[in-house]
């Protein structure tokens, strides 16, 4: 997917002029993805910048008086995204917070994250979802339900920049951070407990501290699950399965084997796990997911809330 384009108009004297418009309008975003110059309205008789949007990608170009110098295809944001703006075909976006890369696509009525998220907390708050840091734990110890942790399987292959994220489905692809509930659902009280069967706020993530439920980006949340099966039941049902038929969830890469953790990782390349936003009524200790093989989906399992699971994000 070509993701940059540079078009010269001109001799030596226009690249110089684009040189020192860049110098004058503001330095380049070190990512170069969401805005490629922070640049203020230029006078319409000498110079330019627009950046205007077509679909659900941005172009940022350059002008002097009225000749295009420099243009570049650019990601749009990731919070700007939902359901009724998704694209249906696999789009690549970007979260401001940290410059990370996804596919992004809808699939029924929701907008689906087609590559694991990897997040880590912290980052540029742009769009006020910036949640505080996940403690990093790889090792064979330290499991909890009330502190927030992340786990980083060997491989994550997490991407930034214009990198296309993995389509691997394989579990050799792109396994982006697997989390503990406590961490998936943004350290809130009832989500950190092992006590009570307490449902904590499945909301979608506003743009304060007090509206940021889940580690999602703002506009997104965590899909639902439950004894019926939830959004994962109802995409189940959007991509057309029947029971013994091979899993329709690695149709062009949409999820992957990415295994769990808990005291060392295991299952990837054979297991699913993806964490739903609904604690288990059964047994205050687990929460719903979402688990797969080659041949078998079960969207109404739960699973103890200190294991390491992935996550998908939807926006409604």
């Amino acid at each position: 997917m070509t993701r940059k384009k540079t078009i010269i108009t001109a001799a030596a004297t226009a690249a110089v002029a684009i040189i020192s418009l860049a110098l004058v309008v503001g330095s380049p975003v070190a990512t170069g993805i969401r805005n490629i110059f922070n640049a203020p309205t230029l006078p319409a008789t000498k110079a330019g910048f627009k950046d205007i949007r077509v679909g659900n990608d941005k172009i940022a170009k350059i002008y002097i008086g009225s000749t295009l110098y420099w243009e570049r295809e650019v990601d749009i944001d990731i919070q700007t995204i939902t359901a009724a703006t998704c694209p249906t075909t696999r789009t690549r976006v970007r979260d401001a917070r940290d410059g990370a890369t996804y596919w992004v696509r809808k699939i029924g009525s929701l907008c689906w994250m087609e590559t694991n998220l990897a997040y880590a907390g912290g980052g540029t708050n742009t769009y006020g979802d910036v949640t505080p840091a996940i403690t990093e734990n790889n090792s064979t110890s330290g499991v909890s339900y009330t502190s927030a942790i992340r786990s980083t399987p060997t491989g994550s292959n997490r991407t930034t920049g214009t990198t296309d994220p993995s389509t691997a489905t394989s579990g050799t692809g792109q396994y982006g951070y697997l989390y503990n509930w406590c961490a998936a659902m943004n350290s809130q009280s009832a989500a950190c407990q092992n006590s009570a069967a307490t449902q904590p706020n499945q909301g979608v993530n506003g743009g304060t501290s007090s509206t940021l439920y889940n580690i999602c980006p703002k506009n997104w949340r965590l899909p639902t699950g439950g004894s019926s099966g939830g959004e994962f039941k109802s995409l189940v049902a959007s991509l057309g399965w029947t029971s013994g038929a091979p899993t329709p969830l690695f149709t062009n890469g949409l999820f992957m084997y990415s295994g769990r953790w808990g005291l060392g990782f295991s299952h990837q390349g054979f297991f699913g796990y993806y964490w739903s936003a609904t604690t288990s009524p059964l047994n205050a200790n687990n929460a719903y997911i979402l688990t797969f093989t080659a041949l078998s989906v079960y969207t109404d399992a739960n699973e103890n809330k200190d294991y390491g699971f992935a996550i998908r994000c939807v926006a409604p």
